[in-house]
């Protein structure tokens, strides 16, 4: 059997159960093992969040938990390599900051030749609020990304700058489980920032040097990624600073520049105590998400898995899909969430915005109703299965502990995905206009 299939079946077999963390570190384990010789890749920083991701044949397996730090979710996910990658590419090539895809890397293992792809990600900054838009969102969420982690897969994660221009000496950034802390080689000083603390690692280096430029706060080295943001040394080429220039003149992300009228306030480690300390008094705890929905409806199954697979063999072969809901399924125009629609019994079918697709939605929910999360699953899960013996693996899909199923199908120039957005719902059109919608490795 197909491994990704596989670990996507062991998550669908987490469905409806309360889950802790060290459930999800054993999932993790379980997949490692069962996916060797292939090795994970840690990812995270950036805006997918971080994850586990593994390179099985062709495609790439993903494995995320929740954002939060009990971990109410599994998701494993997979995509076809060469496409994800090209597009992270274009994304770190063309793309804002704010969209890479991650920021840092962990290997764990030995780097290979296919990891490469990841180098891309790694940011050099060069002033205080590029610095803010890469390293706050790598900080603030690292307490909890290593705290997803199996505690024999996370590293020590230190970083070190050179705070001269103060009187604190080499100011160090460790990250834990159980916080950022930051101290001082020189005075001793050391604080520690609670999980999810609001005030940007960014903001509170600046301050600590008194707002002076980046340039003349040298970072010294850092551990524990394998591929990570770092900031000027004072080592930098002529031309490496002249490309610098260039690109704060440029400014595509519109980050301002370090100069007097961009400074940071001052900040002392006394003030950022009283900080911290103002934090911890103001937190609340959150209630723990529902895994499942009362009460649902069963599942009414308007079409079959065979009459849906008989859809899918005639649109294939060049019929119209209009024709083959009136003609051969039996379907009447009416409306669908005020759209126009082909409907039948317990089942509806619309076009959305793009050209030439159609989405067929068997047992549609209704106002408040909504439908066995589980039978629905599994109407997905079998009709997905069909589809492979015809078509061949999925191009990418998607499969959480909470009843989530997608599968997107490539054929050719066509598409064709399933999913439990809104019942059991199969789409049908070109890949060119669905591949910006299909379940991304990283969804």
């Amino acid at each position: 059997m197909d491994p990704i299939e596989r670990v996507s079946d062991a998550v669908a077999a987490l469905a409806g159960r309360d889950l802790t963390l060290e459930d999800y570190h054993q999932f993790l384990l379980d997949a490692a093992a069962l996916l060797a010789p292939a090795r994970p890749v840690i990812v995270g920083g950036g805006r997918h969040g971080s994850e586990a991701r593994w390179r099985v044949g062709g495609r790439t397996l993903a494995i995320s938990g929740g954002d939060r730090p009990d971990m109410p979710l599994v998701s494993v996910s997979f995509v076809d390599t060469e496409h994800a990658e090209d597009e992270e590419f274009r994304e770190v090539k063309w793309g804002l900051i704010q969209d890479t895809p991650f920021h840092w890397a962990i290997f764990l293992g030995p780097e290979t030749p296919e990891d490469v792809w990841a180098k891309r990600c790694g940011c050099l900054c060069y002033n205080w609020e590029l610095f803010d838009e890469v390293f706050d969102p790598v900080f603030r969420s690292l307490p909890h990304d290593l705290a997803k982690l199996p505690p024999a897969w996370r590293p020590q994660i230190v970083y070190q700058w050179d705070m001269s221009v103060t009187a604190l000496g080499v100011v160090t950034v460790r990250a834990t489980v159980d916080g950022v802390q930051i101290s001082s080689d020189v005075t001793g000083d050391s604080v520690t920032l609670p999980p999810g603390f609001q005030m940007g690692i960014g903001r509170i280096l600046a301050g600590l040097a008194q707002g002076a430029p980046l340039r003349d706060v040298r970072f010294l080295e850092s551990r524990g990624f394998s591929i990570g943001p770092t900031s000027l040394t004072g080592r930098e080429t002529p031309e490496l600073l002249q490309q610098i220039a260039w690109m704060e003149e440029h400014n595509w992300d519109e980050l301002g520049p370090d100069t007097e009228h961009n400074r940071c306030p001052g900040l002392t480690f006394d003030e950022l105590r009283t900080a911290v300390a103002l934090a911890a008094g103001d937190a609340e705890e959150e209630p723990r998400p529902r895994t499942t929905r009362d009460n649902p409806a069963p599942m009414r199954a308007g079409l079959m898995t065979e009459q849906l697979q008989w859809l899918v063999q005639q649109w294939l072969g060049g019929a119209p899909i209009a024709d083959l809901l009136t003609r051969g399924l039996g379907g009447e125009n009416g409306t669908y969430l005020t759209k126009q629609a082909i409907v039948g019994t317990d089942w509806a079918a619309y076009q959305p915005e793009h050209n030439g697709e159609w989405a067929i939605i068997v047992s549609p929910a209704e106002g408040e109703a909504w439908n066995d999360d589980q039978q629905v699953a599994g109407a997905a899960w079998q009709l997905c299965t069909t589809l492979t013996s015809m078509v061949g693996p999925a191009f990418a899909g998607r499969t959480t502990s909470h009843f989530a199923y997608t599968r997107f199908f490539r054929v050719g120039e066509r598409a064709l995905s399933v999913d439990t957005l809104l019942g059991l719902r199969l789409r049908l059109g070109t890949f060119e206009e669905m591949k910006a919608f299909y379940p991304r490795a990283s969804a």
